[in-house]
Order: C-alpha cells, then sequence, then structure tokens
C-alpha cells in the first residue's frame, strides 16, 4: 500500500453560499473533519448528518456534495491522498485498512461520529497533517489517522444506519450498476416511474447536479483511472460508455484540461 500526493488544508467560511459547494469526484481519497458547522453531505447520493467532531471518508472516485442547513460558519480541516493497492498482507491491521479503503460499497461507511469515538485523536492528527508542508511529515501523522479509524471502521459498519432517507440513492445505485451500459434518460424515468422533470429535480436536491452530468463526470473518472492503470485512451472509451472517440475525447478536455493521452501511463515492459 502506497501513499502519495498528499495534500491539506484549514478553511473557516464565515457565511458559506449553497452555490459555493458543487459536487465534486477525486482521483484520490478525502478526509473531512467538522470544526464547525450546520450542514449534511451527501456521498453518492446517500446523506449524512454531520456534527461536530464527526469525520468522513471519500474514496477514489465517490462523488460528494457539502449541504448546508444554514448560514453558520463552516470550519473544516481536509486532508486529500493518493493510494495504490500494491501488496498483498495477511496482517490484520492490512486487512481491515484494506475493507475500509477499496472493499465498502459505493457511499457506505463514509461517516465516522464523533458520538461512536469519544476518545478519537482524529482532531490532533488532522491539524498536525496540515500544519506541515513537508509531505513525509504529513505521512508520520496520516498512517496512525488511518489506522485508528480502520480500527473503528467495523464498529461504523454495526451501528445503526447514518444516512437520511432519500429518493435519489436509489437512483444514485442503479446509474452505477449500469454506467457503462447504453443509458438514457428515458430508461432510468421508466424505471422509476418518473418524468424527466421530477427525476432531475429529486436527483439535484442530494447530489447538486443534473443526472446526465453525474453519469457523464463517474465515466470520465472510470477512463482517467483505467489510463493510469496502463490502458490506452483510444482501447477505452466505448468501456467507459461513450459512443465515440471524438465525444470523449471533447469531454475528457473540458472536464480535466487536458487531453486523455496526458493521463495515460504505459506500463513498464
Amino acid at each position: 500500500m502506497k501513499i502519495r500526493n498528499i495534500q491539506s488544508g484549514h478553511t473557516r467560511t464565515e457565511c458559506p453560499i449553497q452555490s459555493n459547494y458543487a459536487m465534486h469526484t477525486h482521483n484520490g481519497y478525502e478526509l473531512l473533519y467538522l470544526i464547525h458547522g450546520d450542514a449534511d453531505y451527501a456521498v453518492e447520493g446517500n446523506v449524512y448528518r454531520l456534527k461536530r467532531g464527526d469525520i468522513m471518508l471519500m474514496r477514489r472516485s465517490e462523488s460528494h456534495y457539502l449541504i448546508l442547513r444554514s448560514t453558520a460558519c463552516y470550519e473544516r480541516l481536509v486532508v486529500n491522498f493518493e493510494l495504490t493497492d500494491t501488496e498483498v498482507c495477511d496482517s490484520e491491521a492490512y486487512v481491515a485498512l484494506s475493507s475500509m479503503l477499496f472493499h465498502q460499497p459505493l457511499g457506505k461507511y463514509n461517516h465516522f461520529a464523533s458520538s461512536l469515538f469519544p476518545d478519537n485523536h482524529w482532531q490532533y492528527y488532522m491539524n498536525r497533517i496540515c500544519s506541515y508542508s513537508d509531505p513525509d511529515r504529513k505521512m508520520i501523522y496520516l498512517l496512525p489517522l488511518l489506522n485508528e479509524l480502520s480500527e473503528g471502521y467495523e464498529k461504523v459498519k454495526s451501528s445503526p444506519e447514518q444516512t437520511i432517507p432519500n429518493k435519489s440513492s436509489a437512483i444514485v445505485s442503479y446509474i452505477n450498476r449500469h454506467l457503462f451500459d447504453d443509458l438514457s434518460l428515458d430508461r432510468i424515468c421508466e424505471y422509476f416511474f418518473l418524468s424527466k422533470s421530477q427525476l432531475n429535480r429529486v436527483f439535484r436536491k442530494t447530489t447538486g447536479t443534473t443526472v446526465w452530468n453525474y453519469i457523464l463526470i463517474k465515466r470520465l473518472f472510470h477512463a482517467r483511472e483505467m489510463m493510469q492503470d496502463g490502458e490506452n485512451p483510444t482501447s477505452i472509451y466505448e468501456k467507459c460508455g461513450f459512443q465515440d472517440y471524438v465525444t470523449f475525447y471533447k469531454a475528457y478536455q473540458k472536464h480535466f484540461g487536458c487531453m486523455p493521452k496526458a493521463d495515460y501511463r504505459k506500463k513498464s515492459l
């Protein structure tokens, strides 16, 4: 397991505005520790109620979105990092960490409530990570933080459901099951017995975006992952649900600001 590209920050926003917090997805992992705020957090359509001292873990390619409940001050610590699973190990600690980071369903078990772990040291580790610019110093505190979270992961899984019931989670789940099929709004509407306007209204409420934009972003991120794993751009666009390479090329360049080949990493022979 190799960690790289660790970035962190401490941000305080006195009067947050919802329009400044759009749905987004990362090529790596994100940890968010709530210091102050009145908000929910949606991950793949599942909405979690945030409280002071909670931590959110967003995995690779999971879409996430802040939902403000008021304009109260929003203060948080955020750590982003990339991670590759490059080894096989039978140790109990490795298995627990691997389960939390690589083998969980989309949008599930992202929320580590402070009430479940009254003796947690999350804020200490997050503060230390955010206080250093040297990646090696950040690593010293990120590793024990991930270990603490992985030790509590089973407790999170066995606790009562932390998500707030909503209609869009089923839609998100359906889309991800059929992400690379010939998806259309008509097909989704027919499956859920909704009109297009109803579908997008329900979906936008807990994702902050339209159904089609969500599909496009998820396909593009999957394509990026495949290229970074060594697959050629010209051979993957159909696998990712695009009808032709030109459409894929234009969408990729518009979203990521670079040509697909810029993210293509040839496998060493």
